[in-house]
């Protein structure tokens, strides 16, 4: 992962992703759990579609320790979890059409029953990740420390293999440095631009770092930082699915907590897929847009306006 995204994920809240994540919260990280997520062992999997669904919903269990075996079954469900997505995405478009087609335009009012108007919304159901790392972060000393121990997951087959096979001290030595190298990076351009003071976003982070490495008695200049990489590769978006199915997709991680806003779920979209074809990237602004036409036009179910920007 490039070291900004690593960055976004160590400062996050409750929510996966914000358009402006609070990087004057940035801290080093103090502890590393070895093994997938919080310490491996055998977990459960779950797929659970809705009732309507006609594959059926199931549990399995899984030895997260071993790796190989972990990615097959969690890919395997992963794959189950596609094919209702898609079935989802195509009975809520076919719901939404049906609306426009059942209603008679001949001056009457009718009930809802007696237009057989079907409203329902089928929600996606979330992939299981494949590279959980799980890390504490440390206390501030500039500012009040929490009241509770504060954990991060990133998923990342690249720190997951590092993490693995490095000794807990040398990995943390490493990855601290690794993010400290990205703020001086940071630092330098804002000095270059003439911006760069105490009104900086990096102030703190950096007198957070300096401090640690101070405190844990390290010369940070003499550690071999990791160098992040941008491993990440896009998704498409598959040929006949709208961007409006984009934007119900969106506001169900909404709903599910996984974004604040629906704005930040837009960008989520547009940062992991591929629009139809692999190199035709997801507009953001084009989702809101299809969002605002349908809504104009009565063409969102009225569940779906709960949580409208």
């Amino acid at each position: 992962m490039k070291p900004y995204d690593i960055i976004c994920e160590l400062v996050k809240d409750k929510f996966r992703y914000t358009s402006e994540p609070n990087v004057k919260n940035l801290l080093p990280i103090d502890k590393v759990y070895y093994g997938y997520g919080m310490g491996g062992g055998v977990m459960p999997i779950v797929f659970e579609p809705h009732e309507d669904y006609d594959g059926e919903g199931y549990e399995t269990r899984c030895n997260t320790d071993d790796n190989e075996q972990r990615i097959i079954e969690l890919n395997a469900v992963n794959e189950d979890i596609d094919k209702y997505n898609t079935w989802a995405r195509e009975k809520n478009k076919a719901h939404t059409d049906e609306v426009f087609v059942t209603i008679p335009y001949d001056g009457k009012v009718y009930e809802e029953a007696e237009l057989k108007l079907k409203n329902k919304y089928y929600p996606p159901i979330r992939k299981h990740t494949l590279w959980d790392n799980s890390f504490s972060i440390a206390r501030p000393y500039l500012s009040k420390p929490p009241t509770e121990l504060i954990i991060r997951t990133i998923d990342s087959e690249e720190l997951y293999h590092q993490k693995e096979r490095l000794g807990e001290n040398e990995f943390i030595q490493k990855f601290n440095a690794g993010v400290f190298a990205f703020i001086q990076d940071m630092i330098k351009m804002e000095r270059e631009l003439g911006a760069w003071g105490e009104d900086s976003v990096w102030f703190i982070p950096n007198k957070e770092f300096v401090y640690w490495f101070s405190s844990q008695g390290l010369d940070v200049s003499k550690i071999e930082h990791f160098i992040f990489t941008d491993e990440r590769e896009k998704d498409i978006w598959p040929i006949g699915s709208t961007y409006l199915e984009l934007a119900y997709e969106a506001r169900e991680l909404v709903k599910m907590g996984d974004y604040e806003n629906v704005g930040d779920a837009y960008q989520y979209m547009a940062d992991i897929y591929w629009f139809h074809r692999k190199g035709n990237p997801v507009k953001r602004e084009q989702i809101g847009s299809e969002w605002r036409k349908a809504k104009s036009g009565g063409r969102i179910p009225d569940h779906l306006l709960d949580d409208d920007d």
